[in-house]
This record gives C-alpha cells, structure tokens and sequence, in this order.
C-alpha cells in the first residue's frame, strides 16, 4: 500500500492565537485541502496512483520530491511576524 496523505491531514497549530488563521484557511480552501490535494513521497509513487490505481475523482498530487524552499528575506520575516 502506498502512503498518501491529503494535506489538511498535514497542518497543525500549536498556539491557540493562531487558530483563527487556520479555520480561515478551513473555510476558503477545504475542498482542496481535504480532497484535491495528495502529498506523496515522490514522482514514482504519484505515477504509480495515477497508473494502477483506479481514480474515481480528480486529484492533484504533490510529491515532495519536487518541493523547493525559498528563504523569505529577514526585512519580510519581521514583518510577517507582527
């Protein structure tokens, strides 16, 4: 069995100042996060959902392979931050 995960399945809010964003987020992307989007460990497990799996829905696949991070600049850090 391959291992998939959506990715609401994937976010988490340790403080509760927070939790305002998070439902916010809840409200305006849900289908996306909850059935659109499936992160995968990499390109062969997505092309091996997409190939011998049976889809009945559309779906997006992210694997993290292809993932890139970006460092955010410190000037747009501190102001993120407040």
């Amino acid at each position: 069995k391959l291992k998939i995960d959506r990715v609401a399945e994937l976010i988490s809010v340790q403080d509760e100042k927070y939790l305002k964003y998070l439902t916010a987020l809840d409200i305006c992307a849900s289908r996306r996060l909850y059935v659109e989007r499936v992160v995968v460990e990499n390109d062969e497990v997505a092309t091996q959902l997409i190939e011998k799996e049976n889809l009945r829905k559309r779906e997006t696949f992210i694997p993290l392979n292809r993932i890139r991070l970006y460092k955010i600049s410190d000037e747009n850090y501190q102001y993120f931050r407040e």
